[in-house]
């Protein structure tokens, strides 16, 4: 049985078209930036539920050759603006030559992005996050490809580049989340994170490696980053606080105990495009189940020739967590399109 939201994909759409008109730039409906959200300073980022795009940078270049790699995703900004979306995910390659990261799949076979190089993409959330200062904080995780040819001076690069084009006021910082707690681990479990009113126009930027990266970025348990390092669902990392779990189904448990700590996740509602193919939804609704915060998919919009998109019920884009969250919580209290629009 599909779920509502892929039965009647009438009602999908209208919703599309009412997100894209609240985020469209018209002045004389243009949100005040003394937007005012009642519970921002009792929901935390730990109580909302929201979607995410898989290699949002992605373009489909191989004409079908390579059957999961026959996706497109729009720009980040219309992804951001029109289509729901407030996670994403770039494949960084670092070119010593040139000293820039380019974003891209795979080299050669399948290099077409939407955004060439880091410095792009970043500038497309900045632009976004400053025209709409209102919008719940978003995700992004970054995995740094080629890893025996990357070492601190990829990492560098890309604090150089979010310290450029984001700035402290546009990110999540690790510090901040931390306090005076002894580490990030036991901040989130004991605190949780700040409340949606701190966090507002914000963007966290996740380290998605592991190895020898994770590991000289995390030297000496330093909180003094820009990114926070993906825990992989090891709570016993004295930075664990954002985790990856990929499936919804082998994963559920640890998932929902990740998630009753105060840990962020994020998992997939669909892999290499079989669920799309499929026409199957139960993943999905293992990942809404599972309380994960962000659910990442190939189709965050109806797609020509696939029965089958993804949408956070009755989201406006994002809902209240249905583990986390207080009864109080509704969509609107997350993020209110009333109050989303582009404002120069």
């Amino acid at each position: 049985m599909k779920h509502p939201a892929l039965k009647n994909k009438s009602l999908g759409i209208g919703l599309l078209v009412f997100l894209a008109v609240a985020c469209t730039h018209r002045t004389e409906e243009c949100a005040p930036s003394d937007f005012d959200y009642p519970l921002d300073s009792d929901l935390a980022f730990q109580d909302l539920q929201t979607k995410g795009s898989h290699n949002s940078y992605h373009l489909e270049t191989t004409d079908g050759l390579i059957p999961e790699w026959e996706y497109s995703h729009a720009p980040l900004s219309t992804q951001l603006a029109t289509q729901g979306i407030r996670q994403l995910e770039l494949d960084l390659y670092y070119q010593e030559q040139l000293d820039l990261l380019e974003v891209l799949h795979v080299p050669v076979l399948d290099p077409s992005s939407t955004c060439e190089t880091f410095t792009d993409c970043v500038l497309e959330i900045a632009t976004f996050s400053k025209s709409n200062p209102a919008h719940h904080p978003l995700m992004v995780l970054l995995e740094i490809k080629d890893t025996n040819d990357a070492d601190q001076r990829t990492l560098d690069h890309i604090e150089t580049v979010l310290q450029e084009t984001m700035g402290p006021d546009l990110l999540v910082l690790p510090k901040n989340v931390q306090g005076d707690h002894p580490n990030l681990k036991t901040a989130v479990e004991e605190q949780g994170w700040p409340d949606l009113g701190s966090l507002r126009g914000k963007t966290l930027f996740v380290l998605h490696n592991t190895g020898s990266l994770r590991e000289m970025y995390t030297e000496n348990g330093t909180s003094d980053r820009l990114m926070f390092p993906d825990a992989y669902g090891d709570q016993t990392h004295s930075f664990a606080a954002v985790h990856s779990l990929n499936n919804p189904f082998d994963d559920f448990e640890k998932i929902q105990a990740l998630v009753n700590d105060n840990h962020l996740v994020r998992t997939r509602a669909d892999s290499n495009l079989e669920e799309g193919r499929d026409g199957d939804n139960s993943r999905f609704l293992a990942a809404l189940a599972s309380g994960a915060h962000f659910i990442s998919t190939d189709f965050p919009i109806p797609t020509e020739g696939f029965d089958y998109w993804v949408q956070i019920p009755d989201g406006t884009p994002s809902r209240c967590n249905p583990i986390s969250a207080p009864a109080l919580c509704t969509s609107e209290d997350i993020e209110d399109p009333a109050w989303m629009g582009k404002c120069d």
